[in-house]
């Protein structure tokens, strides 16, 4: 029939709402969407004006469901366990793998302080919340952690600090500086890629160094690290910041060091076909 077509009911829209399942494009605004996380943090979700080479990649998974204006963004990471140096799965598996879980949760009830925010077009806006849970797996992890039960040296040598070796190996020692939750909550933010927020070895420091935190949608933010409160090697500065990837057993944890979730529901989005805006902003 020639002519208009008749104008939809009171109340309705004009037009259809986005189309699509994830990996479709125009995905609709409550459809789920999901994605493996590969990511070296690196140039990706930061970058520092110090040279700095080492690889922070995260691996991991993430999955995103919506409501019209709410919604959960699930950050999952595997863990496996191996023992060394005299520490042993009987001894040590209990306080490794409640240390892995409690600093999951940890992280969890500190980004309870932050959403991400999701502007879809043709969406309302969205505020998701974040979770963080961990598995335990034989083979095949995201982190394979090794607990290593070497002996602390006797004072006044900087006793053995643990560390994360590309993102996605951890030692452990569990005789090591700093009480092994907050150790173990710090050691997993380099797992999400996030970088220390202290150097070591610098033999000049002017200009302080800086760290900075790519955005996604926010401009990037830039980290000046002050005089560290960390004790420094011989003859070398030491500089570090108020955050929990910066000062030891400090439990602030800025919005900056969530910047890396909005970028990853971001790529998951453009994924999608979806030209989104993502970022984090306050609870």
């Amino acid at each position: 029939m020639c002519g208009d077509a008749p104008p939809p009911p009171s109340g309705e829209i004009p037009g259809n709402p986005p189309g699509g399942s994830t990996g479709g494009t125009g995905l609709c605004c409550a459809c789920p969407a999901e994605g493996d996380l590969n990511t070296n943090g690196f140039s990706n979700y930061f970058s520092t004006s110090y040279s700095h080479s080492n690889l922070l990649t995260n691996k991991g998974k993430m999955k995103i469901t919506r409501t019209e204006e709410g919604g959960t963004v699930a950050i999952v990471k595997s863990f496996s366990l191996a023992y060394t140096a005299g520490a042993t799965e009987a001894a040590n598996k209990a306080t490794i793998t409640s240390a892995i879980t409690s600093a999951m949760a940890t992280w969890q009830s500190s980004a309870s302080n932050y959403r991400i925010q999701v502007e879809q077009p043709g969406c309302k806006t969205q505020k998701l919340t974040m979770t963080y849970a961990s598995t335990i797996v034989a083979s095949g992890a995201d982190v394979a952690v090794s607990v290593d039960g070497t002996a602390a040296p006797t004072p006044p040598t900087p006793g053995l600090r643990s560390f994360v070796q590309g993102g996605t190996a951890m030692t452990f020692y569990t005789n090591g500086v700093g009480d092994i939750p907050w150790t173990m909550v710090h050691e997993i933010g380099h797992t999400f890629g996030l970088p220390d927020e202290y150097i070591y070895d610098l033999t000049s420091a002017t200009p302080a160094p800086t760290v900075t935190f790519k955005g996604a949608s926010l401009p990037d933010k830039t980290v000046t690290l002050s005089t560290s409160a960390i004790a420094a090697a011989t003859g070398k500065f030491n500089f570090d910041a108020d955050c929990v990837m910066g000062r030891n057993g400090n439990g602030k944890y800025p919005e900056y060091v969530f910047y890396w979730v909005a970028i990853e529901v971001q790529k998951i989005f453009t994924a999608a076909g979806v030209n989104a805006v993502v970022k984090v902003v306050a609870a």
